[in-house]
């Protein structure tokens, strides 16, 4: 078996960062974010917090509206529904009553024990009603009739 070529092993050249280094005034190398940058991120962090904390205020209000708003139509419906249980309390205790009772029995022609049933007969055929005696409008008077009463009298 041959042997394989062995291929030159070629290195990258170093890149050169020291730009990015600052020497302080005691010579000694501090990082490329000077103190102005380090600032200007931390505004920007804070920036970012204090958007998400209104975005977080803004949701939970509006979410406060709606409930507020649902909370009033339910209670507008809870206070229907009591007047609706009342009025319907109402109806049963009329109508459980002896007064309901009488009346449903007189309206369908019941009679108690002691009452005498009347019944009124109503004449066999149909009645001719008599006519009333209007007196009949006379027709307006003509043109000519007016104009000949109005010259030469009546």
């Amino acid at each position: 078996m041959p042997e394989r070529k062995r291929r030159a092993r070629f290195s990258l050249p170093r890149l050169n960062l020291s730009f990015l280094q600052r020497k302080s005034p005691e010579g000694k190398p501090r990082s490329w974010i000077d103190s102005r940058l380090r600032q200007q991120i931390i505004l920007v962090v804070v920036l970012l917090l204090l958007a998400l904390v209104f975005a977080s205020l803004n949701q939970r209000i509006s979410q406060n509206i709606r409930l507020t708003t649902q909370r009033d139509q339910l209670s507008t419906q809870v206070m229907q529904l009591t007047a609706t249980v009342q009025a319907l309390e109402t109806r049963k205790a009329y109508l459980t009553s002896e007064t309901a009772v009488e009346e449903f029995a007189r309206d369908r022609r019941m009679i108690r024990e002691g009452d005498v049933l009347v019944v009124p007969l109503t004449p066999v055929g149909k009645p001719t009603p008599t006519p009333l005696g209007f007196p009949t409008p006379q027709p307006p008077p003509q043109n000519w009739e007016v104009w000949w009463a109005l010259f030469f009298g009546d």
